[in-house]
């Protein structure tokens, strides 16, 4: 699997590009970089976790394309879906940092996990 390497740094660099991106999308508050990077973050070494239990259970090149292809289908459908879930969020009488946490966790939680190593 080492031929495997170069598209899972590559996704790994995705993801990370797409949180340093989502600053024209979320803004420039300390506490949404806050929640942006700790959510990131949480996702991948979650997804490393899983991806890691896979691995040693069953490794193969079907399942690396099954997870590449299941990870592009997150970020796709979260640029459809966080848009709304984010309004829905902004406008929950909870305090605020919680709503940034909720709204960036929308966002980005499942497609930084989704990209298993």
């Amino acid at each position: 699997m080492a031929s495997s390497s170069l598209p899972a740094a590559v996704a790994w660099f995705s993801k990370f590009w797409r949180g340093v991106s989502s600053r024209r999308i979320w803004g420039v508050s300390l506490y949404t970089w806050t929640s942006i990077i700790g959510v990131i973050l949480a996702g991948i070494t979650f997804g490393n976790y899983l991806g890691g239990l896979l691995a040693d259970r069953m490794a193969s090149r079907a399942l690396l394309r099954r997870i590449f292809l299941y990870s592009a289908l997150t970020v796709v459908a979260t640029v459809v879906l966080a848009p709304t879930a984010a309004d829905r969020i902004a406008s929950a009488p909870i305090p605020l940092m919680l709503r940034i946490v909720l709204a960036t966790a929308a966002a980005f939680l499942i497609p930084s996990t989704a990209g298993l190593k």
